[in-house]
Formats: C-alpha cells, sequence, structure tokens
C-alpha cells in the first residue's frame, strides 16, 4: 500500500515533468486543501469553544493552566487532564492552520 506521501511525492514528480498540469489535478488539489481548511477551522473553533468552558469554570486563562499543571501545581483532576490535552489539540490545530494558509 503506497502511502499518502508516497503519493505526494509521485505527484510531485509527475508535475515536474509535465509543465502543463492537467486542470483536473489542479482543481482537486484547491478542493482538497479548501476542504482540509474548513475541516481545520471547524476542529480550532470546537476546541477554543471547549477551552473558554475550562476557563470559565476555573476562573484561569489556558496559558495560565497549562503553566501550572506542567509544574504539577494542580493535581491530576481528569478534567485537568482533558484540559491539557485539549489545549494541545487546540495548538496543533493552530499551526495545521497556519501551514494551510502559507504561513
Amino acid at each position: 500500500m503506497v502511502s499518502t506521501i508516497n503519493k505526494i511525492q509521485i505527484l510531485e514528480k509527475y508535475i515536474s515533468r509535465n509543465q502543463s498540469v492537467n486542470n483536473i489535478i489542479s482543481s482537486t488539489i484547491t478542493k482538497l486543501l479548501e476542504r482540509e481548511t474548513k475541516r481545520m477551522q471547524d476542529l480550532f473553533h470546537s476546541l477554543k469553544f471547549q477551552l473558554k468552558s475550562f476557563e470559565k469554570q476555573y476562573l484561569m486563562n489556558s496559558k495560565d493552566f497549562v503553566k501550572e499543571f506542567e509544574k504539577g501545581n494542580l493535581g491530576d483532576d481528569i478534567d485537568f487532564i482533558e484540559w491539557s490535552a485539549t489545549f494541545d489539540m487546540f495548538i496543533n490545530a493552530k499551526k495545521s492552520l497556519e501551514i494551510l494558509n502559507g504561513k
């Protein structure tokens, strides 16, 4: 089975040899990127909403929470573990959006 990375490498090689890339390929790539950007935006906003809920509940912003949690100052309550994981996913979604937006 060919991995996604290998498929991209094959496509890249094909495009570099055939400068007049078919409009269908170009259109398909554009649609895939748009779809993935939309998916990441939806995830980002959902995670942001979850973070705001934790912040409201515990009267602390997420960045301060993570610092204290990582120092071990807050214990290992299930909410704190979930909050930490949500923050990590939020940061990863943000980085993915930056890549998808060409930054």
